[in-house]
């Protein structure tokens, strides 16, 4: 059981020990990573996604925000969906609703348009009351719109052939009959086009046609379609025009013509947030001179700046060069600003906190992070957004002024970035751009900080305590400990340094003496600064000085330094002994039984004079000081050897075969013994509560002196055959704590047992209890 130090009371100190301790604690890794097995990436964020100023839906592509964009942006099919609705609705004067509209065409089955078609046709008279309250079917059954209906059962008809494969990487072999079918819809998109007055509905039919092409791989078809179809369309502006561009695009790209494909696709991502995520993954250029015709294809500057925005995606890609490019052909291009936060962002992952953690090597194994030539890449983005900065021809040039701030702060140059950061706080009129301004500043004082010295400490705890901005960004809190952690380290703190990711609890196994001592010169230092006061924090309140005593007084204890020990233990105060647990030194056993319960009733004392009882821990290391003063000095050899053997039993109860194990060990595992055998002595054995190890006390080599001394000093056979069973005990242990069991073992104490003592009644009993004895014995 821990105690509490009450020497030291401090208003307020639970909570700020566990305030503290928050800071101090965080987890190693905060982004995940969706692939089986693979670690996350390691490292900090601080680029607020809302100061994009681009199209919200365009961002998701550019950016890597991870889960925080699901707040912010519908997947593509959701979108799609949406302006699908809102263009039908357009179409019709807005008076369908959009819940109406939805229910009608993406929700109703292929029956439930036949029944609607009827009851359109025949005026409506016995409507089903699912759909009376309807706006949309209202609309059509007050125009006989039927016309509507048989283009809506179409689409139910094509549907079959056009949903994505349930597997992805398996692309779908259609049957010949599938593929007859699909030809037979294509006949039937175009004889409802030709039936059609409505441009609306004829342009819809067209799509249906030309992505049933697509469908079936015919592309030649596909562009026929197209080619014959578009010309003969007079429709108001679509969505729709984008979504059959995809298509023709997909074929063009199919049949070789890359840079006719790369063109549409680039016009579609510039213009249809629904068709976005496929133009951006179906966009393919495979050599300067499809470039080079490509752009030949763009009718104006804007479009040029939109294909040298899309291609910038490339991993390949020289960034800045792309964004010159963009820069030159369309200065407020709504891409630019989104390609500078990309950059940004894969600047703040290669760069920010580059060597404050031990993650670097997994970050490069598993994510590529960071980048060849990260600094040289900064460094030119650097001098890009400088010169675009001066120039002012952007949207938002304080943007660009910030932006050089924060990659002036990456690079290191943190007076430069100071500088910087002051001329942006002028400039700034934008509430978003200037919280983002804090959070960059925040980041440069952490990293700017020099030494680890109490006003470093003190400067950090006032960040924790009183700076709101410190205490809505989590990231913070693993950046400000990084660093400590790098300045501690420098300083020589190595303990304060593992504090910072471990608390007291998670090293106390370990029983490192360097710790110890450290953690024990901070509980008694007479001024400790707020982070200092939340290492050493107990969680009831005060600190872990009473632990980290006790915790010595173990070690001593498995060193054989019983007065020490005591000495140091007794500086608890006295009304804490008992949190420290109560044992029975003498406790005997034939078989170890660490966890049975200590009934006293079972011990039996060797002499009527002696009645057994639990005692706390200065209780326990006093009785065996007493009991060896009182064995030396004693004349009558059975009682001095009594003594002995009760000192035995002392010792041995001490170790990891014994009941009072929590004497001298802060944990016992079950494991650690398995582990031994497999590992080196005195190795730490790992234990997933303890990142450090976890200590064991194996060692029964003072148990097994008194046994023995006990044994040969013993004049009453009965004595001596059982401190000789019990030395025994001591030898097997000693053999199975040992890494290397193919070393032959001994036997003295077996064999001294069986020879001197088979007459005593006490080898009666064992020889029917211990059956690895009577094992031996048989031999």
């Amino acid at each position: 059981m821990i105690g509490t130090d009450r020497q030291l009371q401090i208003p307020g100190w639970p909570w700020v020990a566990l305030s503290l301790l928050f800071l101090l604690s965080l987890p190693h890794h905060l982004h995940s990573s969706c692939e089986p097995g693979r670690q996350p990436f390691y490292g900090y964020a601080f680029i607020d996604p809302t100061i994009a100023a681009g199209p919200e839906h365009m961002a998701a592509y550019y950016l890597d925000f991870g889960s925080l964009y699901k707040q912010y942006y519908q997947p593509a099919a959701a979108l799609q969906a949406d302006e699908n609705l809102r263009e039908w609705q357009e179409r019709y004067c807005d008076y369908p609703e959009t819940e109406d509209l939805q229910a009608i065409i993406y929700r109703a089955s292929e029956e439930d348009l036949r029944y609607l078609y009827q009851q359109i046709a025949a005026g409506g008279s016995l409507l089903d009351r699912l759909y009376e309250t309807n706006s949309f079917v209202y609309y059509l059954r007050q125009h006989k719109c039927t016309d509507v209906i048989d283009y809506l059962i179409l689409t139910r008809r094509c549907e079959a052939f056009v949903q994505a494969p349930a597997d992805p990487w398996k692309p779908r072999q259609r049957s010949k009959l599938d593929q007859d079918l699909m030809r037979s819809l294509i006949d039937d998109a175009h004889k409802g086009f030709r039936a059609t007055r409505s441009h609306f509905l004829k342009l819809r039919y067209a799509y249906q046609a030309i992505r049933l092409a697509h469908y079936l791989k015919d592309y030649p078809l596909t562009l026929e379609l197209c080619d014959y179809y578009l010309p003969k369309i007079d429709n108001d502006p679509s969505i729709i025009e984008h979504w059959i561009a995809g298509h023709k695009a997909g074929a063009l790209q199919a049949l070789g013509d890359y840079p006719q494909s790369a063109y549409l696709y680039s016009r579609i991502y510039a213009l249809s947030p629904g068709r976005r995520e496929s133009a951006f993954r179906s966009f393919r250029i495979n050599s300067d001179r499809q470039w080079m015709q490509a752009l030949l294809l763009c009718r104006n500057d804007r479009e040029r700046a939109d294909l040298y925005a899309l291609r910038a995606h490339s991993s390949e890609a020289r960034l800045p060069d792309e964004m010159a490019r963009v820069y030159h052909y369309d200065p407020r291009n709504p891409a630019l600003e989104l390609l500078l936060l990309r950059e940004m962002q894969r600047l703040e992952k290669d760069l920010l906190g580059a060597g404050l953690h031990d993650q670097t090597a997994a970050n490069q194994r598993y994510h590529g992070v960071p980048r060849p030539n990260a600094g040289k890449r900064a460094l030119d983005m650097l001098a890009l957004v400088k010169k675009i900065g001066q120039e002012r021809k952007v949207s938002r040039p304080q943007l660009w002024l910030l932006a050089q701030g924060y990659i002036e702060t990456l690079t290191g140059d943190y007076y430069a970035a100071a500088r910087t950061f002051e001329r942006s706080e002028r400039e700034l009129d934008n509430e978003a751009l200037r919280q983002q301004l804090q959070v960059f500043r925040l980041v440069l004082d952490i990293l700017a900080l020099k030494d680890a010295e109490r006003q470093t400490e003190e400067r950090i705890a006032e960040w924790k305590f009183s700076d709101p901005l410190f205490q809505s960004t989590p990231h913070f809190a693993r950046l400000t400990r990084d660093k400590l952690r790098r300045l501690y380290t420098r300083s020589g703190y190595t303990t304060k340094a593992l504090m910072l990711d471990y608390t007291y609890r998670h090293v106390m196994a370990s029983g490192d003496a360097d710790i110890l001592e450290d953690l024990i010169a901070l509980c008694r230092k007479t001024n400790p600064s707020r982070l200092e006061l939340a290492i050493i924090a107990h969680p009831d309140g005060g600190t872990i000085y009473f632990d980290l005593l006790n915790l010595k007084a173990s070690l001593l204890i498995q060193q054989g330094k019983i007065a020490t020990a005591l000495e140091v233990f007794q500086q608890i105060p006295q009304d804490q002994w008992a949190q420290y647990g109560a044992f029975n030194p003498f406790a005997d056993h034939l078989r170890d039984c660490i966890h049975c319960p200590q009934d006293l009733s079972q011990v039996k004392p060797m002499n009527a004079g002696e009645s057994p009882r639990f005692y706390d821990k200065a209780a326990y290391l006093k009785a065996m000081l007493e009991m060896e003063r009182r064995a030396i000095m004693e004349a009558d050899p059975n009682v001095a050897a009594i003594r002995y053997y009760r000192l035995g039993l002392a010792h041995y109860n001490l170790t990891y075969f014994g009941q009072a194990w929590a004497m001298a060990d802060a944990f016992r595992s079950g494991s650690s013994l398995r582990q031994l055998q497999q590992q080196r002595p005195e190795q730490l054995f790992s234990h997933p509560r303890y990142p450090l190890g976890n200590r064991e006390f194996f060692d029964c080599s003072r148990a097994r002196i008194y046994f023995e001394k006990a044994r040969d000093m013993a004049t009453e056979p009965e004595i001596a055959a059982r401190a000789a069973f019990m030395a025994a005990r001591c030898e097997s242990n000693a053999y199975y704590s040992r890494p290397d069991l193919q070393q032959a073992r001994s036997y003295d104490n077996f064999k001294k047992l069986q020879e001197q003592y088979s007459r005593t009644q006490f080898y009666n009993r064992i020889i029917e209890e211990c059956l690895y004895f009577k094992a031996y014995a048989r031999q």
